[in-house]
């Protein structure tokens, strides 16, 4: 593939939108991910030679980690509580026009913070998927 299409993570957004408002969880990231797997049920019987499995139902979970602005970033960090329910949207380009996006449904499951003595303060925002993926990130563009 050519070099050409390889892009690096300076432009992604990262939108948690609670119904109440939506709160742009990027811009201040050092790393954000995502892994969406499938689960599978063991179908075993006594006649096979071994495991056998059938996909069942999707997992997603996400990680963001933030530096930490202390005061500044007061309104982000009172939406993102732990069991905060919305929809996380992100685009890994941006938010342009026929760029990549996908979202999902999730809750905030925690948000610790690490102190180290001689790095920048930072905090993470791990993100638990409820459902199925909404926009999927292989297909699904900005408008």
């Amino acid at each position: 593939m050519a070099v050409a299409n390889r892009y690096v993570g300076k432009d992604l957004q990262v939108n948690f939108d609670t119904g109440g408002g939506t709160q742009i969880l990027s811009g201040d990231q050092t790393e954000f991910s995502v892994s969406w797997t499938i689960q599978g049920a063991d179908v075993t019987a006594a006649t096979d030679g071994g495991v056998e499995e059938k996909p069942t139902l999707e997992d997603i979970s996400a990680s963001l980690t933030i530096f930490h602005t202390g005061s500044g970033g007061t309104a982000v960090w009172q939406a993102v509580r732990p069991g905060v329910e919305g929809t996380i949207l992100f685009g890994p380009k941006g938010t342009a026009a026929g760029q990549p996006k996908a979202s999902f449904r999730a809750y905030i499951q925690s948000k610790p913070i690490s102190v180290p003595f001689n790095e920048g303060v930072v905090r993470a925002v791990e993100i638990r998927g409820q459902g199925t993926m909404i926009d999927k990130l292989d297909t699904d563009v900005w408008p």
